[in-house]
C-alpha cells in the first residue's frame, strides 16, 4: 500500500468519523444519559484519533505507516463504538 493511498483511506476515516461523531453528539443532547458512559470511552478514542491524525502530517517512512495502521485501528474501534451508541439512542 503506498503512502498516498493509505493517507487518503485515512483522511476518509477520519472525516466519517467527524460526521457520525458531530451527528450523535447533537442527538445525545436529547437523550436520556443511558449511553454516557460509552460516550465518555468514545470520546477518548476521538481524542486518540486526533492526536495521531495531526502527527501524520508530520510523520515520514516507517512511522507514518505504524501510525496510519494504529490510527486504522482507533478509528475501526471507535466507528463501532458510534454505532453501538447510535443502536441503543434509535
Amino acid at each position: 500500500m503506498t503512502m498516498t493511498t493509505i493517507a487518503s483511506k485515512i483522511e476518509g476515516l477520519v472525516n466519517e468519523l467527524k460526521i457520525q461523531r458531530d451527528t450523535l453528539h447533537s442527538r445525545l443532547g436529547q437523550g436520556d444519559g443511558r449511553v454516557e458512559d460509552q460516550w465518555s470511552e468514545a470520546e477518548e478514542k476521538w481524542q486518540e484519533v486526533e492526536a495521531k491524525y495531526e502527527r501524520l502530517d508530520y510523520a515520514v517512512g516507517k512511522t507514518t505507516l505504524n501510525l496510519g495502521r494504529d490510527l486504522e485501528q482507533l478509528g475501526c474501534e471507535l466507528k463501532q463504538r458510534y454505532q453501538q451508541i447510535q443502536a441503543q439512542l434509535s
